[in-house]
Formats: C-alpha cells, sequence, structure tokens
C-alpha cells in the first residue's frame, strides 16, 4: 500500500473519533464546558463541536508531503518572513495535509514545554468576525494534529480514554485573516492557566502558520514541487464507506522536483568574473511582485550551485543538505 494512503485514513480515523464517545468527551474537557450546573448544554455544545469537524475532515482535499519535501518545508518555514496570507495562496478552500515526516512544535501545558511531533495540518476558507460590530472578513482557520504517542501530556491527561494517533493539537482553531499582516503573533512560552482548560495547551501558532504558508507557498512553485495523483486503492474506500463517507478520486502528493536538463547540456558557467571555485547559494525567500494581485508575496529560491563548472566546489559549515 502506498504511504500516501496514510493521509486519508488518518482523516477517516479522526473523523470517526469526533463522533464518537471519546472524541466528545475529549473536546467537553479541553473546551471546560462540562461542569455541575450545566451538563447537558455543555454536553450538546461538545457534539456539536465534534460533529463540525468531523465534518470538515471529510470535506477536506487529502495532500501527502513527501519526506524529501518536508525537509525543503522545514528548512523554508525555519526563516520566512510574518508575510500576509492571501486567498490565491490556497490550493484548495478546505484541505488536509499530511506530512511524512512529522515537525516538531513547541508546546506549552501545565507540566511545562514540551515538543510534539505535528503530523498533520487542516484549514477551512471561512469568514471570520472578530468583533459583532464590524463585517467578516476572508481568512482561514488552522488546526494542526499531533502524534499522540509524542505528546505525554495529552496521553497521560486522557490515560482511560481510547484515544486515535493523531490528537488536536488545540482544542480550539487557529484564525487566519486574509490581506492583513500577522499583527504581531509571537509565541514566547506562555504560561497555560489551571484555571481555563481551553488555556491549557498552547502551542506555537506562528509556527504552525510558518509550516503552512511554507507548504502552500512552496506546493504551488512549479519550479520546486509537483503535485502527482494517486487514485485511492480499495481497501481505503470500503472503509471510507463503512463510514458513511465519500472518498476522494485521488490523493494529492506534494513531491520536491527534480532539477532537469537536457541530455548533453553543459552546466551554466559564469565567465564574467575569474572565480576560483564553486560554491552554493543557500535557498531564500525573496519579495515577488505580483501585477495580478497588485502585491508582493514570498516565494522560495532554491538554493544551487554558482561558479564555473571547471573549478572545485566548496562547501562551508552547512546544516541542511538538500538533493534533488
Amino acid at each position: 500500500m502506498h504511504r500516501c494512503f496514510d493521509a486519508y485514513n488518518a482523516q477517516l480515523e479522526l473523523a470517526a473519533w469526533y463522533l464518537g464517545s471519546g472524541g466528545v468527551e475529549y473536546c467537553a474537557t479541553a473546551l471546560g464546558h462540562i461542569s455541575e450546573h450545566d451538563q447537558h448544554t455543555s454536553e450538546e455544545t461538545a457534539q456539536e463541536f465534534s460533529a463540525g469537524e468531523s465534518n470538515d475532515l471529510l470535506a477536506a482535499d487529502t495532500y501527502y508531503v513527501t519526506a524529501e519535501m518536508g525537509l525543503l518545508i522545514r528548512v523554508a518555514s525555519s526563516n520566512i518572513p510574518d508575510d500576509i496570507l492571501t486567498l490565491s495562496d490556497l490550493p484548495s478552500t478546505k484541505g488536509f495535509v499530511y506530512f511524512e515526516s512529522p515537525f516538531t512544535v513547541r508546546t506549552s501545558t501545565l507540566d511545562g514545554l514540551q515538543g510534539i511531533q505535528i503530523r498533520a495540518l487542516k484549514w477551512d476558507q471561512s469568514t471570520i468576525v472578530q468583533w459583532d460590530s464590524q463585517p467578516g472578513r476572508p481568512g482561514i482557520l488552522i488546526q494542526a494534529y499531533a502524534e499522540t504517542s509524542s505528546w505525554p501530556y495529552i496521553a497521560h491527561k486522557f490515560e482511560e480514554m481510547d484515544l486515535p494517533s493523531l490528537v488536536p493539537a488545540w482544542i480550539s482553531e487557529d484564525q487566519w485573516l486574509c490581506d492583513l499582516p500577522w499583527q504581531g503573533l509571537t509565541w514566547d512560552n506562555p504560561q497555560p492557566s489551571p484555571d481555563n482548560p481551553v488555556f491549557e495547551i498552547q502551542p506555537d501558532l506562528a509556527a504552525l502558520r510558518r509550516i503552512l504558508l511554507s507548504t502552500f507557498r512552496l506546493a504551488m512553485h512549479k519550479k520546486t514541487a509537483t503535485i502527482d495523483r494517486q487514485h485511492l486503492d480499495r481497501p481505503t474506500a470500503r472503509r471510507a464507506a463503512r463510514q458513511g463517507a465519500e472518498p476522494p478520486d485521488d490523493i494529492l502528493i506534494i513531491r520536491l522536483r527534480r532539477e532537469s536538463r537536457p541530455a548533453g547540456e553543459p552546466e551554466p558557467t559564469d565567465t564574467t568574473v575569474d572565480w576560483s571555485h564553486r560554491w552554493i547559494v543557500k535557498g531564500f525567500w525573496r519579495n515577488q511582485w505580483y501585477p495580478s494581485l497588485k502585491l508582493h508575496k514570498r516565494i522560495w529560491i532554491y538554493e544551487y550551485v554558482k561558479g564555473p563548472a571547471n573549478k572545485p566546489i566548496v562547501v562551508r559549515d552547512r546544516i541542511y543538505s538538500l538533493e534533488r
């Protein structure tokens, strides 16, 4: 079975869990809605929230990011400047992106700082109303899913509950408005409040945004990535049918594009300066003007080798190594 089917199977597992008693209890506990005074209303609220999350998961397009592509996203997201999100960045209105290799994201809990393994991110294009007195603005709702086995705090807190392999990294959702700056969204290891379960877990939302935005920008950049389609296999399709879900025709696989050069074509040389060696120019984000959008957006310029082909290559201290 192709590893990309792990992505859709994770969606199905989460969607089924949200609708079960365990998912509702998890949401109710984390939301802090169950109380001795108003348990009936709180349970209804948790059920509505769980049902909405389940429906969103099943309606989302499925993306699978290969380990090689994920390495590039990790490098790029570590230094992407805070940039404006636009609707044109979204590959689809609803999406679930699953990473073959997870990302480590800092998270504050009542037990202290923990690094959790983020395996998937979900987004949902929406009209977001921040203040009742103002009209809503376009944006996306973001949820992250962490590997349960990597999160001792959650595993201990819900040790009597049958948890899925992935759990929500934050019970709420990050609301990211389009066409606006990040408004100083930072993360400085906030101290969660034991009196309010909603703020019992505080993930690094800025890091999650950078990972998602880097995924959007790199996946849509034709010089950097390719998006291939893999038809859903029969076992996974049958599982979806048993859950009453309408499975997608294809899983979208985001791969790192391989550098190609016509056979016999020599490598480009730089004859302007008599360089003594070749060197690697590290990948970087460039602020590119888009006339059709009338705005600047960051695009990734992939690392490349510069210098004449007949000179030795000198590689200085590097942290990451990416190969095409």
